[in-house]
This record gives structure tokens, C-alpha cells and sequence, in this order.
């Protein structure tokens, strides 16, 4: 917004500001408006407090008035506040105000032919041409407004001779009738005109034509119209190919932006999408829009996966060259028999949930319940994020082609083709499920907790996409304010532990006070609660063991570790450390070195070397 609002000069904003404060000081439950311009310090507090605790019309109004008289130059600031795209969808008639700022130019009415506002330096019209273009017949007189009438442009003086006789008719000369009249000869009508694609000003003048795709304002983005939808073209994401129509922050490509209008079935994008009532095409034809260079493809090339060389390709039937067709490209489409082959491969490997999928040097998860489109359902897990696959592509800018179809792989094999074969099912652009349209953010985090790989009712983290049940979580969770933000024990230790002078050796470590190193030890301990094999090791196991007691003298699992942390019974860190030691311990006495004395060995390793990290142990 910021870039269309810079075509526009501070005298046009604060003239469309004082238009518009009757209208702003109107709108229903301004809090968020009011909360947006406090904290992108459009207005000061005291005014926000002022303004916030007389709720009224009034009050806001005298905000505005305030704002304009004292503080002209935070007009600009707060257009590009409130026309930002979440403020659009929360008041609509912010959406209204917008268009009408940017739609067409502000004072654009003193430059029509024919205004019908005057002032200073309109009367330089002669008297006798003011008077035709009225149509009065004397001093004071004003007459009865004409029936329109439909013609070629130009036809109005052809009917003065004709339909209006009186006096003063008779002086028009016979060659300035004929030439207004356009007749070649007598008796003969003149061919009506071509229509002109573009947008006329009101006086109707085909010299004042100005079409808005060559306003500075719309050098980036062109609005479009497609049946009863709206949207905004961006022409650099049009020339490059990619999803270049914004509708209500969501991208689609042309044709997908035709199949959202309800126009799907035209096929033709360029005929049924207008800007300003004018087809594409046109703007096409005239050079104001570029598409994206073909590529050409060579008969011979056409092989499908594991096909045998030696079949001949099925040919296709060329249209014989002509004049006018020898420049232009020929398209080859995909023969039928591309993927004849591909119907025996085996499928199953694709039948997991959960599928490893690479973009570049980039590697993630797909989630086939999460999927719905390249833009719609943050399907693919990273190790830092959610992200659809339009957004997986952008993790690795060294690979040319964006294409998210064709450049994402899944066991070798693009997306484009687990999507024909209906592995994967692209949601329809009306669709209205929870993936498709992500209200709530849930998307930005997992589906099951990090500690026992269930679902439920999770708590969130706000810096990472981990989610937790309250009891996993060490410490145990409590359910953030509803404007609060909760971090897991995991971001805690990266953002809210401050530098300090480590200690050089184990043994001053585990001397410290637990009290202040609290945060450290909930962070080991979560880290083995998250680890895969933790599971045995959780509940006590003289209820899960039996005769357990008969083997290990000092029984000690995690549930009673986490316990006895939470209810300060330990008093420093190595306390805390020897009953960890002490689970591992008890396992491999009575595992040895069966699997259970393997997983044992494992996680005690983990625990070791996290250890050494959180506490900066030097080895």
C-alpha cells in the first residue's frame, strides 16, 4: 500500500482526509482502529486514553480534527495505517475509501471536457458555444432536457439540421454541416466508428481518454474485475509466470482467479478478467501487459519415465504453415501415452500420512491431511516451521524454477504427478475448510503434542511449532490470557537466558544452587520426555515391572524426577542430576544389553550431551 500511496501528494491525502472524517468518526467498534494508530504512533497516548474512555462519535471526530489542524503531517502515516490489509478486512468501509483514493485521481474533475463545475477562468468559452453546448433558446431561458440518443460520435450535428430548425438554425454554413455530419456525398451516412476500449472522461471527449494502466499509480498493480469478484493484478508476478492476482491476501494465477468468479468455464482468462471494463486482451494487444515466454517443446523429447526407445511416439498432425502463422510459435502438447507406464508402478510407497519431500538442498514432511493447494494449508513441516508448498519453494533461492508442482519431489517424483494419480487432492478455491481457510493460526503448529504423539487439547508455542499438553510440559502448562503469548521451556533457554559467566567444570555445576539454574533443569528434562524412547521410562516400574523390587534396591523413573523438581526437593544440581544417572543406572543393571538396555544407553547419552550444552561445560 505504501507504494501506491507514494504517487499520491500530501495536499491530495489531506484534502481525501477532510472528505473522509465524518465517515472515519462513524465507524462501529473503533478499538482496533484506535489500537492500530496508538501503536504505530499515529497518536500519542494520552489522545488514544482521551479518545478510548468517552466512546463517541464526537470524540473521535475532534481526534481527526486535531489531527489535521495540528498535525498535518501524520496524515500520510495514518491513510498507510489503516489501509494495511488486516484493517481492510476488519472495516469494510475502509476497503471503500481506499478504492475511491486510488481509483481515480483526486481533483480529476476540474480536468474533464464539458465540467459542470464552474469557477475562475471558465467563462473563456464564447458566449455563442456556451450557449449550443446548453441548448438554450434565449437570454435566462433553460430548456427541457433532450431524449438521449445513440450514435456514432459526431452525429449530434447531423441531426441539428434536421430534427432542430428555428431561428438561428439556418446559420450554420452548408460545408461546416457537411463536415460535422461526416457525409462524403449527399444522401450518404457516415459508417459508424469502432468501438475504443479505455476509459473516457465524463465530458465524453475522445481527446481526454485516459486509461488507468497508464496512471503512475498502477505501474505495479492493475484492479481487475472477473464476474462479481475483485482483485489486484501485479504485472512483474504476470510477466514471470507465477500467482499474480491478490483477492483478500490470497495469490491465485489467472485462470484459478477465473475458476473463483464462478467463469471457469470460459477457458479464457484474457476475455472474461477486465480492468476498468476492458478485457485483458486488449491491454495485451496495446503492449501494457507481457506474458511469460512459451516454452518450446521438441517432438522428439516427449518420453515418459521408463518408456522402451524403441516405440515409435505417437504423431500428432501439425496445421500447415501460412503467412500469417510462420512466426508464431507451435505449441506441443503432452502425448496421451506420456504415462502409460506410470499406471504400473507401485503406488504404495506413497501411502503414508507422512511423506519426505525436497525442494533443492531443502528437506521436509508432507502431511497429506494438512494438504489443499500451493497457497492453502501449511502442509509441509520443517524443522523451524508450517509452510505451504508455494512457501517451501522460497526456503532455497539457488534453484531457478518456483514452479511448486514441478520442482518439489517425493521419492523422485514431482508433486504434479502424486497429484494426478490422486494421491494428493487439491481443495477447490471456495472451499471452506479449517485448511483453507486458517482464522485461528492453528496451522503455525503441530497437531499432536511433542511428549506422547497425541491430540487434544494443546497448548500452543508462539516462537516455535511445537505443541504441548499441559502435564507433558516441564514445568506444567498453564493456559496462557487470551492476549498472552507462552513459550515452551525449549524457547525459553534461547530467548530469556541471559549471558552469564559459565563454569569450566562439571563438578562447579552440579555445586550450584538448583534455584537458579531451575530453568536449565526443566530444559533436560523435556528434552528426554521428547525423545522417542522415553516412554518405559516415565511410570514407575514396580507397577509396570514385575518383580522389579526383587532386582533394583532404588527405584527411580522421570514422573517422580519431574515431581520432586517441581516441589523444590532438590536443593542443587547435581541432587537433580544423580536421580536422572539413577534411572539409567537401574536400566542397565537389569536390561544389560538387550534393546531395553540399548534404549536406556541412548537416552542417556542425549542427556549427557545436553547437559554439557545448556551449562557450557568445556570437554
Amino acid at each position: 500500500m505504501e507504494n501506491r500511496l507514494q504517487f499520491k501528494t500530501d495536499d491530495e491525502l489531506r484534502q481525501f482526509f477532510r472528505l473522509k472524517k465524518v465517515e472515519i468518526a462513524s465507524i462501529r467498534d473503533p478499538f482496533k482502529l484506535l489500537t492500530q494508530l496508538r501503536d504505530s504512533d499515529v497518536i500519542p497516548e494520552e489522545k488514544y486514553q482521551e479518545v478510548c474512555g468517552r466512546k463517541k462519535q464526537k470524540a473521535r471526530y475532534s481526534l481527526l480534527e486535531w489531527m489535521e489542524k495540528e498535525k498535518p503531517q501524520l496524515i500520510r502515516p495514518f491513510w498507510e495505517c489503516v489501509f494495511q490489509d488486516h484493517m481492510i478486512q476488519s472495516y469494510p468501509a475502509l476497503k471503500l475509501m481506499r478504492d475511491s483514493l486510488l481509483e481515480r485521481p483526486i481533483g480529476a474533475e476540474n480536468d474533464r471536457a464539458g465540467s459542470s463545475r464552474t469557477g475562475p477562468g471558465s467563462t473563456a468559452q464564447s458566449p455563442g458555444t456556451s450557449a449550443q453546448n446548453r441548448g438554450r433558446t434565449g437570454p435566462g431561458k433553460r430548456p427541457k432536457p433532450a431524449k438521449p440518443t445513440y450514435g456514432p460520435i459526431g452525429a449530434e450535428n447531423d441531426r441539428a439540421g434536421s430534427s432542430r430548425t428555428g431561428p438561428g438554425s439556418t446559420a450554420q454554413s452548408p460545408g461546416t454541416s457537411a463536415q460535422n455530419r461526416g457525409r462524403t456525398g449527399p444522401g450518404k451516412r457516415p459508417k459508424p466508428a469502432k468501438p475504443t476500449y479505455g476509459s473516457f472522461s465524463q465530458g465524453g471527449s475522445k481527446e481526454d481518454k485516459q486509461p488507468i494502466w497508464t496512471f503512475p499509480i498502477y505501474r505495479t498493480s492493475l484492479p481487475v474485475t472477473c464476474g462479481e469478484k475483485q482483485g489486484s493484478l501485479h504485472r512483474e508476478k504476470l510477466s514471470k509466470g507465477e500467482p499474480c492476482v491478490s483477492v483478500e491476501g490470497r495469490w491465485f494465477s489467472p485462470s484459478e482467479f477465473e475458476e473463483l468468479a464462478g467463469r471457469g468455464s470460459s477457458k479464457n482468462w484474457k476475455k472474461s478478467i477486465y480492468c476498468n471494463r476492458t478485457p485483458l486482451s486488449k491491454l495485451f494487444e496495446g503492449g501494457h501487459l507481457t506474458s511469460p515466454p512459451l516454452k518450446r517443446r521438441k517432438p522428439g523429447t516427449a518420453t515418459g519415465a521408463g518408456r522402451d526407445k524403441s516405440q515409435t511416439p505417437q504423431k500428432r498432425k501439425l496445421p500447415e504453415a501460412s503467412d500469417e502463422s510462420t512466426n508464431s510459435p507451435i505449441k506441443f502438447t503432452p502425448l496421451e501415452s506420456d504415462d502409460d507406464d506410470d499406471d504400473e508402478e507401485d503406488l504404495s510407497i506413497f501411502s503414508p500420512e507422512t511423506l519426505q519431500v525436497s525442494f533443492g538442498r531443502v528437506q521436509g514432511i508432507l502431511h497429506k491431511e494438512r494438504f489443499a493447494s500451493g497457497t492453502c494449508g501449511k502442509s509441509i513441516r520443517t524443522p523451524e516451521s508450517w509452510l505451504t508448498p508455494h512457501d517451501f519453494t522460497r526456503m532455497d533461492g539457488r534453484v531457478a524454477d518456483k514452479s511448486w508442482r514441478k520442482s518439489i519431489l517425493c521419492k523422485g517424483k514431482p508433486l504434479n504427478y502424486l497429484i494426478k494419480k490422486e494421491i494428493l487432492v487439491i481443495h477447490s478455491l471456495l472451499c471452506k475448510c479449517h485448511n483453507c481457510e486458517d482464522l485461528t493460526g492453528w496451522q503455525d503448529n503441530d497437531d499432536e503434542c511433542t511428549v506422547c504423539s497425541h491430540g487434544g487439547s494443546l497448548i500452543c508455542c508462539d516462537l516455535c511449532p511445537l505443541a504441548f499438553h499441559a502435564d507433558c510440559h516441564v514445568p506444567t502448562a498453564e493456559e496462557p490470557a487470551s492476549s498472552g503469548e507462552w513459550f515452551c521451556s525449549f524457547c525459553k533457554i534461547e530467548v530469556q537466558q541471559t549471558p552469564r559467566n559459565r563454569c569450566q567444570t562439571k563438578t562447579d555445576v552440579l555445586a550450584l544452587e538448583i534455584r537458579t539454574q531451575l530453568l536449565e533443569c526443566q530444559y533436560l528434562l523435556l528434552r528426554l520426555y521428547s525423545s522417542k524412547d522415553s516412554g518405559i521410562f516415565c511410570p514407575n516400574p514396580c507397577h509396570t515391572v514385575e518383580g522389579y523390587t526383587d532386582f533394583i534396591d532404588m527405584p527411580m523413573w522421570l514422573d517422580k524426577v519431574k515431581e520432586k523438581l517441581a516441589s523444590d526437593r532438590y536443593s542443587t544440581v547435581g541432587e537433580f542430576v544423580r536421580d536422572v544417572n539413577l534411572i539409567f543406572q537401574n536400566c542397565a543393571q537389569l536390561n544389560k544389553d538387550n534393546r531395553y538396555g540399548k534404549m536406556g544407553q541412548k537416552l542417556h547419552s542425549v542427556f549427557e550431551e545436553n547437559f554439557k550444552n545448556v551449562f557450557g561445560i568445556e570437554q
